[in-house]
């Protein structure tokens, strides 16, 4: 299977995560992180990878492989992305690179409780910036309900995306 630019990993919890039980309550799954594949290996400031994520640390451009043989699935947009716009959303996503990772949503991912303190555009979580990408260069990806917390498993059940892997 080929991995194409702005595919999306979608990883399975580790079971002595607490984040996993938290999620896997509100979801019933067990999909706790998620990550943009670019299809192949970038170099941004010294530092090689192939797919940016938001972790703790931030907005980062990481390796595919530091994830060894955890658990995941991949999924693929269907809609054809013209290229202009595919050059947009990959320029859009390399700027957000160093940007800091959201903890105060962890609130929310765990309690649901539904607040409209999130909206720090320069802030992300793992699967967020992934629904940004998109809806920050024209594509809306939820119809009129988006989700105030977009668990990574929304991405699976979202009829705009199918599995790949």
């Amino acid at each position: 299977m080929e991995i194409k630019q702005f595919d999306l990993a979608l990883w399975q919890g580790h079971w002595y995560n607490p984040i996993t039980w938290f999620i896997q309550q509100r979801t019933s799954t067990n999909l706790t992180h998620g990550s943009i594949l670019l299809g192949r290996t970038i170099r941004i400031d010294g530092v090689d990878g192939d797919q940016i994520e938001a972790i703790g640390g931030g907005v980062k451009l990481t390796k595919l492989a530091s994830y060894g043989d955890r658990k995941r699935m991949i999924l693929r947009y269907q809609q054809t992305i013209s290229p202009h716009v595919q050059d947009q959303m990959l320029s859009w996503l390399i700027s957000k690179i160093g940007c800091k990772y959201e903890w105060k949503s962890f609130l929310g991912y765990i309690f649901g409780i539904k607040t409209s303190y999130l909206d720090d555009p320069n802030q992300f979580v793992c699967t967020e910036i992934y629904s940004e990408m998109f809806s920050q260069n024209g594509i809306n990806v939820w119809g009129e309900d988006e989700p105030v917390y977009i668990y990574p498993s929304y991405f699976s059940q979202n009829n705009l995306f199918r599995r790949v892997l």
